[in-house]
């Protein structure tokens, strides 16, 4: 499946009504909920990892809410294959 700036998502992600916000000039920005399903996490887990200072970037937008972009998911993702260690 390809989204709207054309990149590829794995073909059992959707994305949900809910994600709306796009910067200008920028790539759409995930929830939470929707980044752990990219990742095959739940949610909480994505969370925990933030506070404890692991895992993917993400941009906070407005206040407290905290997005994932695409691309940082798959760096993320990508990291993780290319690590030397066993995990």
């Amino acid at each position: 499946m390809i989204d709207d700036r054309n990149q590829a998502l794995p073909e059992t992600f959707s994305l949900s009504a809910r994600t709306t916000f796009s910067p200008p000039g920028g790539e759409r920005l995930l929830t939470r909920h929707e980044a752990a399903d990219v990742l095959g996490l739940a949610a909480g887990t994505l969370a925990n990892w933030h506070s404890a200072g692991k895992g993917p970037r993400s941009v906070v937008v407005g206040v407290r809410t905290r997005r994932y972009r695409l691309s940082d998911l798959t760096s993320y993702m990508e990291s993780l294959s290319s690590s030397d260690g066993v995990r």
